[in-house]
């Protein structure tokens, strides 16, 4: 009894001080883009996908790469991903890293109350300077995708949609809840133990 009493209190401890240090303001969504109408002889099923994670504390997260602005209020990771018309993949990019844009036209802006974007945006990345791939576009107006294999040979492949949340991924179960499962447990049981022996 004293044993379980020595794991279970500390375990229980561990667990509350883990929960309330993680940053439990962080939150991930998916968002996708869809091609509607193909240019240059292209098909119009060409889309964007990928997931970002921001601190919901901020009402409007934005962030802005090096060319435009070079800021960053609350967006925490951005990755995107570009398929043709056959759903093959042409790249994934990590626009957004710890906070740090890699992106230097990222332009991000979302907002947490209805959980739409807002604005412009412009997400994407060069492939390791053989072929840059981006969406942009206004929300609510005009967006494409481009494939860029220098700054001066843009080709335009698809008009599209506005961008737009999707769902929110899977979130698995932290250590700190297990931790603290664990040592509840652990004290439930000692509990029960001493209920019986009185």
């Amino acid at each position: 009894m004293k044993v379980a009493k020595a794991i279970g209190i500390p375990l229980l401890l561990a667990g509350v001080a883990l929960a309330g240090s993680a940053n439990a303001a962080l939150v991930s969504r998916n968002f996708e883009w869809v091609g509607v109408v193909g240019l240059n002889g292209n098909n119009p099923g060409y889309t964007a996908s990928g997931t970002f994670t921001y601190d919901d504390s901020f009402a409007i997260v934005e962030a802005e790469g090096a060319l435009n602005g070079n800021f960053n209020n609350g967006l925490d990771a951005l990755t995107i991903s570009f398929f043709d018309d056959t759903n093959a993949l042409l790249g994934t990019f990590n626009d957004v890293v710890a906070g740090v844009s890699y992106y230097d036209f990222l332009t991000f802006q979302f907002d947490t109350a209805t959980q739409q974007f807002t604005n412009l945006f412009d997400m994407g990345q060069d492939a390791g300077n053989i072929y840059e791939y981006y969406i942009a576009g206004t929300i609510g107006g005009q967006s494409w995708l481009v494939e860029s294999d220098s700054l001066n040979d843009l080709n335009s492949i698809a008009h599209g949609t506005s961008i737009a949340v999707t769902s929110a991924p899977a979130v698995p179960v932290p250590a700190a809840a297990w931790l603290f499962g664990t040592g509840l447990a652990g004290l439930v049981g000692v509990a029960r133990r001493n209920g019986r022996t009185a």
